[in-house]
């Protein structure tokens, strides 16, 4: 219980984080890295067992949505 609850704290503040940070002037190179560093970290966590495997599953599934919703937006020929 202790693992979730700090599994879902550190989403919440990563995406606070995230949606505050300012993206113009990133490309998608930029996106592609810090999304590569997301999927490292989160690799290194499971190996590590600071991450049940729901918590994985989670994380991992919540990775894919972010790589669908860019590859639709890519399809259109524009990403903000």
């Amino acid at each position: 219980m202790k693992r979730t609850a700090t599994a879902v704290v550190l989403l919440l503040a990563t995406t606070a984080v995230a949606s505050a940070h300012d993206y113009r002037g990133y490309g998608t190179s930029d996106i592609d890295a810090r999304r590569a560093n997301q999927m490292r970290r989160i690799e290194d966590g499971r190996r590590s067992g600071q991450l049940s495997w729901r918590e994985y599953r989670f994380l991992r599934r919540e990775q894919a949505h972010i790589a669908y919703d860019e590859r639709r937006a890519r399809a259109d020929g524009y990403v903000s």
